[in-house]
């Protein structure tokens, strides 16, 4: 996407935590691509920050890092 595309939905975003990722290594689809694997670390980290608690809960809505894969629980 166009650094313009990039910074207008940036500029949008109701919220005041909003981190921007370049994936200067994947095309269309990146969570099939080579950065994969920092997109779903960085989600992980995302959602474990906002929801501690969640994130510690053996088993539930654990993210297989190897696949990129949910397992409900």
């Amino acid at each position: 996407m166009p650094p313009a595309d990039s910074a207008r939905i940036l500029s949008r975003v109701s919220s005041t935590d909003v981190t921007e990722s370049l994936l200067e290594q994947s095309y269309h689809v990146a969570t099939l691509d080579h950065d994969a694997d920092r997109i779903f670390e960085e989600s992980y980290a995302f959602l474990g920050r906002l929801a501690p608690a969640v994130g510690k809960k053996s088993g539930v809505g654990h993210v297989d890092q190897q696949e990129g894969t949910a397992t409900g629980g």
